[in-house]
Protein backbone atom coordinates (compact mmCIF):
# COMPACT_ATOMS: atom_id res chain seq x y z
CA UNK A 1 0.00 0.00 0.00
CA UNK A 2 1.55 3.33 -1.09
CA UNK A 3 -0.31 5.82 1.20
CA UNK A 4 -0.36 4.67 4.85
CA UNK A 5 -1.69 7.62 6.85
CA UNK A 6 -3.76 10.80 6.23
CA UNK A 7 -5.35 13.64 8.20
CA UNK A 8 -7.20 16.94 7.72
CA UNK A 9 -6.51 19.78 10.20
CA UNK A 10 -7.29 23.47 10.77
CA UNK A 11 -4.02 24.90 11.97
CA UNK A 12 -2.87 22.42 14.65
CA UNK A 13 -6.44 21.13 15.35
CA UNK A 14 -6.96 17.71 13.79
CA UNK A 15 -10.50 17.40 12.38
CA UNK A 16 -10.27 13.89 10.86
CA UNK A 17 -7.56 11.25 10.38
CA UNK A 18 -7.12 7.64 9.31
CA UNK A 19 -4.19 5.23 9.56
CA UNK A 20 -3.91 2.14 7.44
CA UNK A 21 -1.16 0.51 9.58
CA UNK A 22 -0.18 0.78 13.28
CA UNK A 23 2.67 3.34 13.22
CA UNK A 24 3.70 6.50 15.08
CA UNK A 25 2.65 8.58 12.05
CA UNK A 26 0.04 10.43 14.15
CA UNK A 27 2.69 11.77 16.57
CA UNK A 28 5.04 12.85 13.78
CA UNK A 29 2.13 14.52 11.94
CA UNK A 30 1.27 16.64 15.00
CA UNK A 31 4.89 17.72 15.30
CA UNK A 32 4.88 18.78 11.66
CA UNK A 33 1.65 20.80 12.18
CA UNK A 34 3.22 22.61 15.14
CA UNK A 35 6.38 23.39 13.15
CA UNK A 36 4.43 24.86 10.20
CA UNK A 37 2.33 27.64 11.79
CA UNK A 38 0.49 30.32 9.77
CA UNK A 39 -2.17 30.33 7.08
CA UNK A 40 -0.01 30.67 3.98
CA UNK A 41 -0.68 28.17 1.17
CA UNK A 42 2.11 25.67 0.62
CA UNK A 43 3.08 22.24 -0.71
CA UNK A 44 6.00 20.65 1.20
CA UNK A 45 7.39 17.17 1.89
CA UNK A 46 9.36 15.86 4.93
CA UNK A 47 11.43 12.68 4.98
CA UNK A 48 11.38 10.30 7.94
CA UNK A 49 13.37 7.08 7.51
CA UNK A 50 11.86 5.36 4.45
CA UNK A 51 8.60 7.34 4.62
CA UNK A 52 7.79 10.82 3.35
CA UNK A 53 5.19 13.17 4.87
CA UNK A 54 3.52 15.35 2.27
CA UNK A 55 1.73 18.55 3.41
CA UNK A 56 -0.73 20.71 1.40
CA UNK A 57 -2.20 23.85 2.94
CA UNK A 58 -4.92 25.82 1.13
CA UNK A 59 -7.09 28.62 2.65
CA UNK A 60 -6.02 27.65 6.21
CA UNK A 61 -7.03 23.99 5.78
CA UNK A 62 -4.16 21.47 5.92
CA UNK A 63 -4.19 18.01 4.35
CA UNK A 64 -1.33 15.66 5.31
CA UNK A 65 -0.41 12.10 4.31
CA UNK A 66 2.42 9.64 4.86
CA UNK A 67 3.55 7.51 1.90
CA UNK A 68 6.38 5.20 0.89
CA UNK A 69 9.42 6.90 -0.55
CA UNK A 70 8.98 4.94 -3.80
CA UNK A 71 5.56 6.59 -4.41
CA UNK A 72 7.13 9.86 -5.44
CA UNK A 73 5.31 13.18 -5.13
CA UNK A 74 2.74 13.13 -7.97
CA UNK A 75 0.33 10.54 -6.56
CA UNK A 76 0.42 11.76 -2.89
CA UNK A 77 -0.23 15.39 -3.85
CA UNK A 78 -3.03 14.33 -6.21
CA UNK A 79 -4.50 12.45 -3.23
CA UNK A 80 -4.18 15.55 -0.96
CA UNK A 81 -5.86 17.78 -3.59
CA UNK A 82 -8.77 15.34 -3.91
CA UNK A 83 -9.15 15.09 -0.07
CA UNK A 84 -9.13 18.88 0.30
CA UNK A 85 -11.87 19.37 -2.33
CA UNK A 86 -14.09 16.64 -0.88
CA UNK A 87 -13.71 17.99 2.69
CA UNK A 88 -14.59 21.58 1.71
CA UNK A 89 -17.47 20.44 -0.50
CA UNK A 90 -18.89 18.28 2.29
CA UNK A 91 -18.61 20.64 5.30
CA UNK A 92 -18.22 24.13 3.84
CA UNK A 93 -17.75 26.94 6.38
CA UNK A 94 -18.37 24.56 9.31
CA UNK A 95 -14.64 23.72 9.27
CA UNK A 96 -13.86 27.21 10.64
CA UNK A 97 -15.57 26.49 13.98
CA UNK A 98 -15.40 22.69 14.24
CA UNK A 99 -13.84 21.05 17.32
CA UNK A 100 -11.00 18.52 17.26
CA UNK A 101 -12.03 15.27 15.59
CA UNK A 102 -15.50 16.76 14.93
CA UNK A 103 -15.65 15.26 11.41
CA UNK A 104 -13.62 12.11 12.15
CA UNK A 105 -16.58 9.69 12.32
CA UNK A 106 -17.82 10.56 8.82
CA UNK A 107 -14.72 11.63 6.94
CA UNK A 108 -12.38 8.89 8.18
CA UNK A 109 -14.25 6.48 5.88
CA UNK A 110 -13.68 8.85 2.94
CA UNK A 111 -9.95 8.96 3.83
CA UNK A 112 -9.84 5.17 3.87
CA UNK A 113 -11.53 4.83 0.49
CA UNK A 114 -9.35 7.42 -1.22
CA UNK A 115 -6.14 5.94 0.28
CA UNK A 116 -7.12 2.56 -1.12
CA UNK A 117 -7.91 4.07 -4.55
CA UNK A 118 -4.68 6.11 -4.92
CA UNK A 119 -2.54 3.27 -3.56
CA UNK A 120 -3.78 0.40 -5.74
CA UNK A 121 -5.74 1.74 -8.79
CA UNK A 122 -3.52 2.59 -11.81
CA UNK A 123 -6.07 5.14 -12.99
CA UNK A 124 -5.32 7.27 -9.96
CA UNK A 125 -2.17 8.50 -11.64
CA UNK A 126 -3.49 10.98 -14.23
CA UNK A 127 -0.34 10.95 -16.35
CA UNK A 128 -0.16 7.18 -16.46
CA UNK A 129 -3.86 7.10 -17.37
CA UNK A 130 -3.31 9.55 -20.21
CA UNK A 131 -0.32 7.55 -21.43
CA UNK A 132 -2.42 4.41 -21.45
CA UNK A 133 -5.23 6.11 -23.38
CA UNK A 134 -2.76 7.55 -25.89
CA UNK A 135 -1.27 4.12 -26.37
CA UNK A 136 -4.70 2.69 -27.08
CA UNK A 137 -5.45 5.47 -29.56
CA UNK A 138 -2.10 4.89 -31.26
CA UNK A 139 -2.86 1.19 -31.60
CA UNK A 140 -6.32 1.89 -33.07
CA UNK A 141 -4.91 4.42 -35.56
CA UNK A 142 -2.28 1.98 -36.73
CA UNK A 143 -4.93 -0.69 -37.26
CA UNK A 144 -7.13 1.76 -39.20
CA UNK A 145 -4.24 2.83 -41.43
CA UNK A 146 -3.50 -0.82 -42.21
CA UNK A 147 -7.16 -1.38 -43.10
CA UNK A 148 -7.24 1.71 -45.36
CA UNK A 149 -4.14 0.52 -47.18
CA UNK A 150 -5.74 -2.86 -47.66
CA UNK A 151 -8.88 -1.24 -49.02
CA UNK A 152 -7.05 1.10 -51.40
CA UNK A 153 -7.60 -1.15 -54.39
CA UNK A 154 -11.21 -1.65 -53.43
CA UNK A 155 -11.77 2.13 -53.25
CA UNK A 156 -10.39 2.61 -56.76
CA UNK A 157 -12.65 -0.15 -58.03
CA UNK A 158 -15.63 1.44 -56.28
CA UNK A 159 -14.88 4.83 -57.89
CA UNK A 160 -14.74 3.22 -61.34
CA UNK A 161 -18.05 1.47 -60.76
CA UNK A 162 -19.62 4.73 -59.58
CA UNK A 163 -18.55 6.55 -62.76
CA UNK A 164 -19.92 3.73 -64.89
CA UNK A 165 -23.23 3.79 -63.02
CA UNK A 166 -23.53 7.56 -63.49
CA UNK A 167 -22.96 7.23 -67.24
CA UNK A 168 -25.55 4.45 -67.50
CA UNK A 169 -28.03 6.56 -65.51
CA UNK A 170 -27.74 9.49 -67.94
CA UNK A 171 -28.17 7.14 -70.92
CA UNK A 172 -31.21 5.51 -69.31
CA UNK A 173 -32.78 8.90 -68.61
CA UNK A 174 -32.47 9.95 -72.26
CA UNK A 175 -33.93 6.65 -73.46
CA UNK A 176 -36.80 6.92 -70.99
CA UNK A 177 -37.62 10.44 -72.16
CA UNK A 178 -37.67 9.32 -75.80
CA UNK A 179 -39.84 6.34 -75.01
CA UNK A 180 -42.30 8.47 -73.02
CA UNK A 181 -42.64 10.87 -75.96
CA UNK A 182 -43.26 8.04 -78.41
CA UNK A 183 -45.88 6.47 -76.12
CA UNK A 184 -47.63 9.85 -75.76
CA UNK A 185 -47.88 10.29 -79.54
CA UNK A 186 -49.10 6.71 -79.87
CA UNK A 187 -51.88 7.40 -77.35
CA UNK A 188 -52.84 10.58 -79.19
CA UNK A 189 -53.15 8.70 -82.47
CA UNK A 190 -55.12 5.91 -80.80
CA UNK A 191 -57.51 8.39 -79.17
CA UNK A 192 -58.04 10.20 -82.47
CA UNK A 193 -58.72 6.91 -84.23
CA UNK A 194 -61.24 5.84 -81.60
CA UNK A 195 -62.99 9.23 -81.85
CA UNK A 196 -63.25 9.04 -85.64
CA UNK A 197 -64.48 5.44 -85.46
CA UNK A 198 -67.15 6.41 -82.92
CA UNK A 199 -68.33 9.28 -85.13
CA UNK A 200 -68.51 7.00 -88.16
CA UNK A 201 -70.46 4.36 -86.23
CA UNK A 202 -72.85 7.05 -85.00
CA UNK A 203 -73.50 8.27 -88.54
CA UNK A 204 -74.12 4.73 -89.78
CA UNK A 205 -76.52 4.05 -86.93
CA UNK A 206 -78.38 7.28 -87.74
CA UNK A 207 -78.75 6.31 -91.37
CA UNK A 208 -80.19 2.94 -90.40
CA UNK A 209 -82.52 4.72 -87.95
CA UNK A 210 -83.75 6.95 -90.77
CA UNK A 211 -84.56 3.96 -92.93
CA UNK A 212 -86.16 2.05 -90.06
CA UNK A 213 -88.67 4.80 -89.31
CA UNK A 214 -89.78 5.17 -92.96
CA UNK A 215 -88.54 8.66 -93.71
CA UNK A 216 -89.84 10.01 -96.97
CA UNK A 217 -87.69 11.50 -99.65
CA UNK A 218 -86.35 15.00 -99.38
CA UNK A 219 -89.22 17.40 -99.56
CA UNK A 220 -87.15 20.50 -100.00
CA UNK A 221 -83.46 21.32 -100.41
CA UNK A 222 -82.36 24.96 -100.22
CA UNK A 223 -79.02 26.65 -99.48
CA UNK A 224 -78.77 28.94 -96.44
CA UNK A 225 -77.77 32.49 -97.41
CA UNK A 226 -75.89 33.06 -94.13
CA UNK A 227 -73.54 30.05 -93.73
CA UNK A 228 -73.85 28.33 -97.17
CA UNK A 229 -75.36 25.25 -95.55
CA UNK A 230 -77.66 22.99 -97.58
CA UNK A 231 -80.96 22.52 -95.75
CA UNK A 232 -82.94 19.31 -96.33
CA UNK A 233 -86.39 18.73 -94.81
CA UNK A 234 -87.75 15.21 -94.25
CA UNK A 235 -91.19 14.17 -93.02
CA UNK A 236 -91.43 11.13 -90.71
CA UNK A 237 -94.76 9.37 -91.24
CA UNK A 238 -94.42 7.20 -88.13
CA UNK A 239 -93.87 9.96 -85.56
CA UNK A 240 -95.51 12.79 -87.54
CA UNK A 241 -92.43 14.98 -87.17
CA UNK A 242 -90.47 17.21 -89.45
CA UNK A 243 -86.71 16.52 -89.52
CA UNK A 244 -84.38 19.20 -90.79
CA UNK A 245 -80.85 18.13 -91.91
CA UNK A 246 -78.12 20.71 -92.46
CA UNK A 247 -75.15 19.51 -94.56
CA UNK A 248 -71.96 21.39 -95.31
CA UNK A 249 -68.56 20.24 -96.54
CA UNK A 250 -65.60 20.40 -94.17
CA UNK A 251 -64.19 23.47 -95.82
CA UNK A 252 -67.46 25.25 -95.08
CA UNK A 253 -67.47 23.85 -91.52
CA UNK A 254 -64.14 25.53 -90.84
CA UNK A 255 -65.64 28.77 -92.12
CA UNK A 256 -68.61 28.37 -89.76
CA UNK A 257 -66.36 27.94 -86.71
CA UNK A 258 -64.79 31.37 -87.28
CA UNK A 259 -68.17 33.15 -87.26
CA UNK A 260 -69.09 34.96 -84.02
CA UNK A 261 -72.87 34.95 -84.20
CA UNK A 262 -74.74 36.90 -81.51
CA UNK A 263 -78.35 37.80 -80.89
CA UNK A 264 -77.62 41.38 -81.98
CA UNK A 265 -76.68 40.40 -85.54
CA UNK A 266 -79.17 40.00 -88.32
CA UNK A 267 -80.64 36.46 -88.29
CA UNK A 268 -81.10 34.36 -91.44
CA UNK A 269 -84.04 35.13 -93.65
CA UNK A 270 -87.20 33.50 -92.30
CA UNK A 271 -90.35 32.99 -94.39
CA UNK A 272 -93.00 35.45 -93.25
CA UNK A 273 -96.58 34.49 -92.54
CA UNK A 274 -99.21 35.10 -95.14
CA UNK A 275 -100.94 37.65 -92.92
CA UNK A 276 -99.53 41.12 -92.37
CA UNK A 277 -100.38 41.10 -88.64
CA UNK A 278 -97.49 40.67 -86.21
CA UNK A 279 -97.40 37.77 -83.79
CA UNK A 280 -97.70 39.19 -80.28
CA UNK A 281 -95.64 37.29 -77.69
CA UNK A 282 -95.22 37.47 -73.91
CA UNK A 283 -92.10 36.32 -72.07
CA UNK A 284 -92.22 34.82 -68.57
CA UNK A 285 -88.78 34.84 -66.91
CA UNK A 286 -86.16 37.42 -67.90
CA UNK A 287 -83.04 35.29 -67.42
CA UNK A 288 -80.52 34.36 -70.11
CA UNK A 289 -83.06 32.73 -72.46
CA UNK A 290 -85.71 35.37 -71.92
CA UNK A 291 -83.28 38.16 -72.85
CA UNK A 292 -82.11 36.28 -75.96
CA UNK A 293 -85.72 35.84 -77.10
CA UNK A 294 -86.34 39.58 -76.65
CA UNK A 295 -83.13 40.51 -78.52
CA UNK A 296 -84.03 38.36 -81.53
CA UNK A 297 -87.67 39.48 -81.53
CA UNK A 298 -86.65 43.16 -81.69
CA UNK A 299 -84.69 42.44 -84.91
CA UNK A 300 -87.70 40.87 -86.68
CA UNK A 301 -90.66 42.63 -88.23
CA UNK A 302 -93.14 39.74 -87.81
CA UNK A 303 -92.86 39.26 -84.01
CA UNK A 304 -93.72 41.82 -81.34
CA UNK A 305 -92.98 41.29 -77.63
CA UNK A 306 -95.65 43.18 -75.71
CA UNK A 307 -95.13 41.94 -72.13
CA UNK A 308 -92.39 40.54 -69.88
CA UNK A 309 -93.07 38.96 -66.49
CA UNK A 310 -90.44 38.38 -63.77
CA UNK A 311 -91.31 38.76 -60.06
CA UNK A 312 -87.67 39.21 -59.00
CA UNK A 313 -86.44 41.91 -61.44
CA UNK A 314 -87.65 45.49 -61.74
CA UNK A 315 -87.76 47.48 -64.97
CA UNK A 316 -84.47 49.36 -64.39
CA UNK A 317 -82.49 46.18 -63.86
CA UNK A 318 -84.17 44.56 -66.87
CA UNK A 319 -83.00 47.45 -69.03
CA UNK A 320 -79.47 47.17 -67.64
CA UNK A 321 -79.18 43.39 -68.25
CA UNK A 322 -80.63 43.69 -71.76
CA UNK A 323 -78.24 46.47 -72.72
CA UNK A 324 -75.05 45.03 -71.23
CA UNK A 325 -74.65 41.31 -71.96
CA UNK A 326 -71.31 39.65 -71.04
CA UNK A 327 -71.70 37.06 -73.83
CA UNK A 328 -73.47 38.82 -76.70
CA UNK A 329 -72.17 42.33 -76.12
CA UNK A 330 -73.87 45.70 -76.08
CA UNK A 331 -77.48 45.86 -77.30
CA UNK A 332 -77.60 47.64 -80.66
CA UNK A 333 -80.74 49.61 -80.12
CA UNK A 334 -82.45 52.11 -77.81
CA UNK A 335 -83.72 51.23 -74.33
CA UNK A 336 -85.68 53.66 -72.15
CA UNK A 337 -87.35 53.12 -68.79
CA UNK A 338 -90.74 54.88 -68.92
CA UNK A 339 -91.83 53.82 -65.42
CA UNK A 340 -91.80 50.76 -63.18
CA UNK A 341 -94.27 48.93 -65.44
CA UNK A 342 -93.14 50.05 -68.91
CA UNK A 343 -89.99 49.73 -71.04
CA UNK A 344 -89.45 51.34 -74.43
CA UNK A 345 -87.22 49.32 -76.79
CA UNK A 346 -86.52 50.68 -80.28
CA UNK A 347 -89.48 53.02 -79.86
CA UNK A 348 -91.95 50.26 -78.90
CA UNK A 349 -93.40 50.01 -75.40
CA UNK A 350 -93.33 46.69 -73.51
CA UNK A 351 -95.43 46.07 -70.40
CA UNK A 352 -93.52 44.84 -67.34
CA UNK A 353 -95.28 42.53 -64.86
CA UNK A 354 -94.09 41.02 -61.57
CA UNK A 355 -96.49 38.15 -60.89
CA UNK A 356 -95.40 34.98 -59.12
CA UNK A 357 -97.96 32.71 -60.82
CA UNK A 358 -96.46 33.56 -64.24
CA UNK A 359 -99.77 34.37 -65.93
CA UNK A 360 -99.40 37.02 -68.64
CA UNK A 361 -102.85 38.39 -69.30
CA UNK A 362 -104.49 38.93 -72.70
CA UNK A 363 -101.83 37.10 -74.76
CA UNK A 364 -102.21 34.06 -76.98
CA UNK A 365 -98.49 33.17 -77.36
CA UNK A 366 -96.19 32.85 -74.33
CA UNK A 367 -92.50 31.91 -74.07
CA UNK A 368 -91.89 30.07 -70.76
CA UNK A 369 -88.23 30.76 -69.86
CA UNK A 370 -88.42 30.92 -66.07
CA UNK A 371 -87.68 27.20 -65.61
CA UNK A 372 -90.66 26.79 -63.28
CA UNK A 373 -93.64 25.86 -65.50
CA UNK A 374 -91.92 23.05 -67.43
CA UNK A 375 -94.63 20.34 -67.33
CA UNK A 376 -98.02 20.25 -69.01
CA UNK A 377 -99.87 20.56 -65.70
CA UNK A 378 -97.84 23.59 -64.60
CA UNK A 379 -97.96 25.23 -68.00
CA UNK A 380 -101.78 24.93 -67.89
CA UNK A 381 -101.72 27.95 -65.57
CA UNK A 382 -101.21 30.13 -68.65
CA UNK A 383 -104.70 29.21 -69.80
CA UNK A 384 -106.06 31.43 -67.03
CA UNK A 385 -104.71 34.44 -68.90
CA UNK A 386 -106.02 33.25 -72.24
CA UNK A 387 -102.81 31.72 -73.65
CA UNK A 388 -103.26 29.09 -76.37
CA UNK A 389 -99.63 28.41 -77.37
CA UNK A 390 -96.75 28.03 -74.87
CA UNK A 391 -93.09 27.45 -75.82
CA UNK A 392 -91.17 25.84 -72.93
CA UNK A 393 -87.43 26.56 -73.14
CA UNK A 394 -86.25 24.17 -70.40
CA UNK A 395 -86.31 20.32 -70.59
CA UNK A 396 -89.79 18.98 -69.88
CA UNK A 397 -90.87 15.68 -68.37
CA UNK A 398 -93.98 15.27 -70.54
CA UNK A 399 -94.07 18.06 -73.14
CA UNK A 400 -92.68 17.61 -76.73
CA UNK A 401 -89.05 18.76 -76.97
CA UNK A 402 -86.48 20.00 -79.51
CA UNK A 403 -83.43 17.65 -79.92
CA UNK A 404 -80.04 18.47 -81.55
CA UNK A 405 -77.32 16.04 -82.70
CA UNK A 406 -74.21 16.82 -84.73
CA UNK A 407 -71.11 14.99 -86.01
CA UNK A 408 -68.99 14.03 -89.09
CA UNK A 409 -69.96 11.38 -91.60
CA UNK A 410 -67.77 10.90 -94.65
CA UNK A 411 -66.85 14.27 -96.15
CA UNK A 412 -69.93 16.10 -94.78
CA UNK A 413 -70.71 17.76 -91.48
CA UNK A 414 -74.29 17.03 -90.29
CA UNK A 415 -76.54 18.81 -87.80
CA UNK A 416 -79.80 16.96 -87.06
CA UNK A 417 -82.75 18.77 -85.43
CA UNK A 418 -86.06 17.25 -84.37
CA UNK A 419 -88.92 19.77 -84.30
CA UNK A 420 -92.17 18.81 -82.58
CA UNK A 421 -95.09 20.31 -84.46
Amino acid sequence: MTILYALVARGSVVLAEFSGTPTNASTIARQILEKTPGDNDMNVSYSQDRYIFHVKRTDGLTALCMADDVAGRRIPFAFLEDIHQKFVRTYGRAVLSAQAYGMNDEFSRVLSQQMEYYSNDPNADRINRLKGEMGQVRTVMIENIDKVLERGDRLELLVDKTNTMQTNTLRFRKQTRRYRTSVWWRNVKLTSGIGNSSSGIGMVRFRFWFRKHHLSDCLLSTPCIVCEVSIHRFWCRRFSKLFVVFTVEKSHACRIQSIKATATQAPPAVPKSSTKAKTKVGINGFGRIGRLVLRIATSRDDIEVVAVNDPFIDSKYMAYMLKYDSTHGLFKGTINVIDESTLEINGKQIKIQQQFHGVILELTNVVESSGVFTTLDKAAAYKKGGAKKVVISAPSADAPMFVVYYGYFGSFFFIFCSLVI
